[in-house]
């Protein structure tokens, strides 16, 4: 009877662990928050194609971006659709969640970087996701086993700043 009570609490932790963040983020938030964490990215240099899935929002705020430079890497060029590019893009944006595995495949094969506004995603293997807490306070989730698949290098800075996944 203790071990199920222990389950059960367990359990309990770790579900509301999961939900405290599951609030997805809006373009507005999590487009500035994207800019600023990609500058922890070793892996992005030169021209930076980004394609966003499902979120036209994310989209025109990332394309108020085009020709920002962020550390060794300009943005020049963001498009949209509702499905994984036929294209190179460095950077895919998954806001579907029925897209996650396509994503994933097409980013270890072309080495892209993914990210997501829905935490939730995080934890399906989307390398870099964004969340609110209750208080709307910003969370950021490095998924560290697809970081690894799809070849990124991080600035160890990250650590301090992002909640990491291991799956």
């Amino acid at each position: 009877m203790k071990n199920i009570l222990l389950l059960a609490v367990t359990f309990l932790i770790f579900i509301s662990t999961i939900n405290f963040a599951q609030k997805e983020v809006p373009a507005n938030q999590v487009v500035p928050l994207t800019i600023k964490v990609l500058a922890l990215n070793k892996s992005l240099k030169g021209n930076i194609k980004i394609f966003v899935i499902g979120n036209d929002a994310i989209a025109n705020e990332l394309k108020k971006n085009i020709g920002n430079t962020i550390v060794a890497a300009t943005i020049s060029d963001v498009d949209a659709g509702n499905d994984v590019p036929s294209g190179k893009y460095e950077i895919v944006y998954v806001c579907n969640p029925s897209k996650v595995s396509a994503a994933k495949n097409y980013a270890k094969q072309n080495k892209s970087l993914t990210i997501t506004n829905i935490p939730t995603l995080a934890f399906e293997g989307v390398t870099l996701g964004f969340g609110l807490d209750d208080d709307k306070k910003q969370i950021i989730f490095l998924n560290l086993t697809s970081s690894s698949e799809q070849g990124m290098e991080w600035n160890p800075a990250i650590m301090k700043v992002a909640q990491t996944i291991k799956n």
